[in-house]
């Protein structure tokens, strides 16, 4: 009976080993099996950490220990790469990226099919396009200067130079000199003061080229006839000093004409209106917006094709500054021999006439602006208001110089006199002031060749009223006992009065405007 147990437990053995899978028992395994669970995943309830093998001694069995593989992680599907687009920054606008932009950051352009502007930047050490420069080459022409007759000429025999006779020819004056164009430049300075365009400052200086006219009529000993004409008021007839006349005297005349006209001004800009076929314009709102960011680029693409309308209000501070200056030279010899004036006695006479003009006031102005691709097209108006402080010198002396005497300086000439007994005369400095307005009108066409350099073309007018001229200042009318040397009884002529005249101002600007 003992061996019925056996038996069964033997049986009972073999039974287990043919339902246990081999890999289960690592024999001679080099080391244990490693769990297959993942990472973080919980032990099942009762399952020991490590499984040790049984070894069966009665069959030998050297099996190749089944190490599990790790559960396989499911991968993620590949993406491709996304394109890099202009990211909005919000100091300078859309910028590109270091990848994009070869680790640096530059300017980049394009021009869709419909010839739009297009850019992405520029910005440089972190400097948006918030600066701009201006410079501008003028060809102006301005109002002349008027003068009255100066010298005249008249045959031998005729009443020499007096106004009035048909014989007489003026040589200088009785017009208006600096005829044709006038050269000139402007140099302007801006600032946005915000990132959206809608606030900025500018500066601008310009100036015309002083334009002289000179008149020489060279020595001359009576061929032709010189003098120069007046009224004598005492005699209340035309008549005139001679300079040059057979028998009677040699010499020559120079007169001199010269005028300056420059500005200069500082204002503000105040965007009111900004309009768009395709967007709005609100800051940042869309890349197609006239801002276009902090820094001031155009940034439609290809799609938005549309006319961009901005309207900008302008006010701030002008000066313009308006001089004329007329200098006459006259050096006579007398060689008439009847008089109680010695042969030989030198005459030097030397005469100014200057006005100066400066303005100082306010101006508030509207610019308009339709932009589309490369092309601009601006309007300009404006005014200035403030006072004109007119300011008028005249001066004159001769020099008389007897053979073997010394020479004798004396106030006043001819047309500038002074009376030291009476004070009677119109040599001195006056003054005076006035409140002007100064309109200017414009209209410019722009074309941006880079979206930093952009070229204008452009034609201006402005208009200022009441301004002194040297030319007016000159009174033809004298007392000829006020002439040097004065005699006491000399009546109060030549007078000073203000005279006002109107001048403009108009020609063509090429300019070239650079952005940084």
């Amino acid at each position: 009976m003992a061996a019925k147990p056996l038996k069964r437990t033997l049986l009972l053995v073999l039974i287990v080993w043919s339902l246990v899978p081999l890999g289960h028992f690592a024999l001679a395994a080099e080391e244990p099996i490693r769990d297959a669970r993942l990472p973080g995943e919980p032990l099942p309830d009762g399952q020991p950490t490590v499984v040790q093998p049984t070894v069966i001694q009665p069959t030998v069995v050297r099996a190749t220990a089944i190490q599990p593989q790790e559960e396989a992680q499911p991968q993620e599907e590949a993406q491709p790469k996304a394109e890099m687009q202009p990211q909005p920054d919000e100091n300078f606008g859309l910028l590109e990226s270091n990848e994009q932009m070869g680790g640096e950051q530059s300017d980049y352009v394009e021009y869709g099919d419909g010839g739009e502007y297009v850019s992405y930047g520029p910005v440089s050490d972190g400097v948006g396009r918030r600066f701009w420069f201006r410079s501008d080459y003028l060809l102006w022409w301005t109002r002349r200067n008027r003068l009255p007759p100066l010298v005249t000429t008249s045959p031998f025999g005729a009443p020499p130079g007096v106004l009035g006779y048909d014989t007489t020819e003026v040589l200088f004056g009785d017009s208006r000199p600096h005829s044709g164009s006038r050269s000139g430049f402007r140099l302007t300075l801006g600032y946005w003061l915000d990132c959206c365009e809608a606030l900025g400052i500018e500066a601008d200086y310009w100036d015309l080229e002083g334009r002289s006219t000179d008149y020489s009529s060279g020595f001359s000993t009576g061929d032709p006839v010189l003098a120069r004409p007046f009224y004598d008021v005492v005699n209340g007839i035309q008549s005139a000093q001679v300079i040059a006349y057979p028998g009677y005297a040699v010499g020559d005349i120079r007169v001199g004409v010269c005028d300056d006209f420059q500005s200069t001004g500082a204002w503000l800009r105040l965007n009111l209106c900004c309009l768009q076929e395709c967007h709005d314009c609100t800051c940042y709102s869309d890349p197609c917006s006239c801002e276009a960011g902090c820094s001031g680029e155009t940034t439609c693409y290809e799609a938005c094709d549309a006319r961009v309308l901005r309207l900008d209000l302008i006010g701030g501070y002008r000066y313009y500054r308006l001089t004329d200056n007329l200098a006459i030279s006259e050096h006579v010899v007398s060689t008439f021999s009847g008089g109680q004036v010695a042969i030989g006695t030198a005459y030097d006479i030397q005469e100014r006439f200057r006005a100066d003009n400066d303005f100082n006031g306010g101006e508030l102005g509207l610019t308009a602006q339709m932009t589309r691709g490369r092309w601009s097209f601006e309007l300009l108006a404006k005014m200035a208001l403030g006072n004109n402080h007119q300011a008028v010198t005249i001066d004159g002396s001769t020099t008389t110089t007897v053979p073997g005497f010394d020479p004798v300086d004396h106030q006043g000439g001819l047309l500038a006199l002074h009376n030291p007994y009476n004070g009677n005369g119109n040599i001195g400095v006056y003054t005076r002031d006035r409140f002007v307005v100064v309109p200017q009108f414009g209209l410019e066409l722009g074309y941006q060749m880079t979206n930093r350099m952009r070229l204008t073309f452009g034609y201006n007018i402005l208009y200022w009223a009441q301004v002194a001229r040297a030319g007016d200042q000159i009174s033809l009318v004298i007392d000829p006992l006020n002439i040097p040397p004065a005699d006491p009884a000399g009546g109060p002529y030549p007078q000073f009065q203000f005279r006002n005249a109107d001048f403009w101002a108009q020609g063509m600007n090429f300019g070239l405007e650079y952005y940084f």
